[in-house]
């Protein structure tokens, strides 16, 4: 199934409705904590506690939860190295080069020239988000764009820039926690379907009507590309706005956790076991349905769990419950849980103190 038909399938279902405005990776949490009786304490925005009886039975620092060490954290940031052991472990990924940012542009330039053209990805080895990545490159000005686009996100201007083979498919993340499979949702690139009579702004603003009831999708709003506000797309035709599918970038969320073949599933899995210490993971492939292939692109320590709670369409799931039952099933297991870090008033002061040396 292809990118268009999918889309063209699920717009004829209704979209979600949700009781609430605003959405948070921490709704899920919440609700988790409720059913199984535990606390939530947030001393801080970058910290959270969870509590049993009053004693702290596990934590997350910003989004990533205890259950994934800061070995793991380090490793999915730095893509290269995350790839490198997908690939010793027999994982299916797409075909890839590094090119260092300083030295290898002529290189990767040469590689681009070779006859991967457009269908090449250009991306920094440690964006987040979507952020600096290129999809298809038609012509050596794209390219010079692309790289200079990759180098520019790259935190660390050390690390190398990633030519990679594009794949086409469904981009699907699926949440992997403690070695199993939890919830997959696919996310859509940003898109209208024609009616035959509307113009891309028309269905640009209605679609923008829907989003604003969903919690997630509401803070991301679709934008008409330049030059196409007057296009009248033929009726059923799906018309994409961009080519990512990043939420924040308006792509749109669709459950498929039943959809999801048993192989794909068990990709994912492979994929979080290749890292030591993944104990939460988001593992985005692009992956075909029907023949039950697929390759990982990326790890994600730190994946919003809105994208599975708030879809707006397909069933909501609630990943963070599967975290909380490994933290309540480790503290019935009598293993006392102490923080990696201090916390609370002396974390405050610490950073307090970084911001005072700074000003100096």
């Amino acid at each position: 199934m292809t990118l268009e038909e999918f889309a063209a399938e699920v717009s004829r279902e209704s979209p979600n409705a949700f009781a609430i405005e605003r959405g948070s990776h921490f709704d899920g949490y919440a609700s988790a904590c409720r059913d199984l009786g535990l606390e939530l304490r947030r001393p801080d925005p970058k910290e959270t506690g969870f509590y049993r009886g009053g004693r702290l039975i596990g934590e997350m620092r910003g989004m990533v939860p205890d259950l994934t060490s800061d070995e793991a954290v380090a490793i999915c940031k730095d893509k290269t190295r995350a790839l490198d052991l997908l690939k010793a472990a027999g994982v299916p990924t797409p075909q890839s080069r590094y090119f260092p940012p300083e030295t290898g542009y002529d290189d990767a330039m040469r590689h681009w020239a070779e006859g991967q053209g457009d269908r090449l990805v250009v991306k920094p080895s440690d964006s987040y988000g979507g952020e600096g990545i290129t999809v298809g490159v038609a012509d050596a000005g794209a390219f010079r764009q692309a790289w200079d686009l990759a180098r520019a996100n790259l935190s660390d201007p050390s690390l190398p820039i990633i030519l990679e083979e594009r794949i086409d498919g469904l981009d699907v993340r699926a949440i992997i926690v403690e070695g199993r499979f939890v919830c997959a949702a696919t996310r859509v690139q940003a898109h209208v379907v024609g009616d035959g009579r509307s113009t891309v702004a028309a269905l640009v603003a209605a679609k923008n009507e829907t989003r604003r009831r969903n919690p997630y999708h509401s803070n991301y709003a679709l934008r008409v590309p330049a030059g196409q506000d007057d296009a009248i797309p033929a009726a059923g035709q799906v018309w994409l706005l961009t080519a990512r599918a990043n939420i924040h970038q308006g792509g749109e969320a669709v459950d498929v956790t039943d959809r999801l073949p048993p192989t794909l599933r068990a990709i994912a899995e492979q994929a979080a076991k290749a890292i030591p210490g993944l104990g939460v993971a988001g593992v985005d492939l692009i992956a075909e349905f029907e023949g039950g292939t697929g390759r990982v692109i990326e790890l994600n320590t730190s994946c919003n769990f809105c994208v599975h709670t708030y879809p707006i369409h397909g069933t909501p799931r609630n990943p963070a419950r599967a975290v909380l039952d490994c933290m309540v099933a480790r503290a019935n297991r009598g293993v006392l849980y102490r923080p990696r870090r201090s916390r609370g008033l002396v974390a405050r002061l610490g950073r307090r103190m970084k911001r005072l040396f700074r000003r100096a």
